[in-house]
């Protein structure tokens, strides 16, 4: 479903987070495959943005 969202969108970069099981959708946008946990990523967008 997110994917398809992301595909709508010309500039958009779908991330997909996951251990052990980072898959790529069928997605014809930019994909980025982390495999781990998004937690970490989150709190270091926060902390750039403040």
């Amino acid at each position: 479903m997110l994917a398809r969202v992301a595909n709508a969108c010309e500039h958009a970069t779908y991330i997909v987070f996951n251990y052990s099981q980072a898959l790529t959708p069928d997605a014809s946008c930019e994909t980025i495959l982390v495999d781990g946990d998004m937690t970490p990523a989150f709190e270091e967008i926060v902390r750039c943005h403040l």
